[in-house]
């Protein structure tokens, strides 16, 4: 009578497992897809940031440029893109001839790298500390520089709600920022 009952229950028993393991496919499945998600927030937190740094250089390049080193103009640029960040961050401009015109208080800008051919190079340093960015115009002169710190870019990228334990990774080549 046991024997019975133990296969009549069987297929029942078969099927809580199989629909156990399934639940849990799918709870991972929505934990891939909502990480992935954040993950992609993040990113765009990250290079809204960048863009709005490189809108403001951009606009104000050639103006700064024809004006003389510290004027207003320049003065007022840096202070636009202090206000137009939500991560603070320093900054640089230069002149139409290469050289540094103005820069942040307390910032000076490493050497220029080379253009490339390419209007925009981002970098994170060495020591994984700043993530840093170069501007050029169309014929490979610097417009601006800039840098961020990465706990500023922890803060910007921390989503409220979420385990600030997890860790985002920026990698560039063997070089590693741990947000």
């Amino acid at each position: 009578m046991l024997l019975i009952l133990s296969l009549g229950l069987l297929p029942l028993g078969l099927i809580a497992v199989l629909a156990s393991v399934q639940s849990s496919r799918e709870n991972s499945e929505r934990r891939v897809e909502r990480t992935l998600t954040r993950l992609d927030l993040k990113a765009q937190l990250i290079n809204g940031l960048l863009a709005r740094s490189a809108s403001t250089i951009r606009a104000a390049s050639a103006a700064v440029s024809l004006t003389p080193p510290e004027s207003e103009a320049c003065v007022t640029t840096l202070q636009r893109l202090a206000r137009a960040q939500t991560t603070p961050g320093k900054f640089a401009l230069f002149a139409s001839d290469g050289n540094l015109h103005c820069a942040t208080p307390g910032f000076a800008p490493p050497p220029i790298p080379e253009a490339r051919g390419r209007r925009s190079i981002i970098q994170i340093t060495p020591d994984g500390e700043l993530l840093r960015f170069a501007l050029f115009d169309d014929d490979g002169a610097i417009e601006g520089m800039g840098e961020f710190a990465r706990p500023a870019l922890a803060e910007l990228t921390f989503l409220p709600g979420t385990d600030p334990n997890f860790d985002l990774e920026l990698l560039q080549g063997d070089r590693r920022m741990v947000l």
